[in-house]
Order: C-alpha cells, then sequence, then structure tokens
C-alpha cells in the first residue's frame, strides 16, 4: 500500500522543485505549479493560454510569484466575480 502524502508535504516539495536563482525564487516548473495549486499540469498549460499565470518564456517554466498573483485573482473572480474588477 502507498502511504497517501499531505497536503503541506506536496506543497513543500513543490517549492523545493522551484529553481532558484540566488536567494529568491523566480520560476517554476509546470509540474511544480500544479502541485502547488493541487491541479494538474494541464489547467496549468490552460491557465497559461487564458494568460491567467505568467510564462518564464521556456517551454514548462512560469514565473512562480507573478503566477500565483495571477491564480489567486482568477479563483477570487469566481468565487465573487465583482471582487476584482480588473
Amino acid at each position: 500500500m502507498i502511504p497517501r502524502v499531505s497536503r503541506s508535504a506536496r506543497l513543500y516539495h513543490a517549492l523545493a522543485r522551484a529553481e532558484c536563482y540566488t536567494d529568491r525564487m523566480t520560476t517554476i516548473t509546470t509540474k511544480a505549479l500544479a502541485d502547488l495549486f493541487d491541479t494538474t499540469p494541464k489547467t496549468i498549460a490552460d491557465l497559461g493560454k487564458r494568460d491567467l499565470i505568467a510564462s518564464a518564456g521556456a517551454r514548462g517554466k512560469w514565473e512562480l510569484e507573478a503566477s500565483v498573483t495571477g491564480y489567486v485573482r482568477h479563483l477570487l473572480r469566481r468565487v465573487n466575480p465583482v471582487t476584482l474588477a480588473l
């Protein structure tokens, strides 16, 4: 039997896989971002096509801070469309 991995452990590993440049994480892979958002790589690709998250230029790489901000705004709009009229 394969043990279940807690959500906090998945988030920790997702961030651990993010690439670090100097002291600040700037890019993250599609798989790691999917783990961070608790979704699938296909959903990440869809969010990228809809310009809700920011591509880092290279295939399968995303800007971490801008992508998290965009995803949070996307979720807020789904909950209450009037929340962010951007």
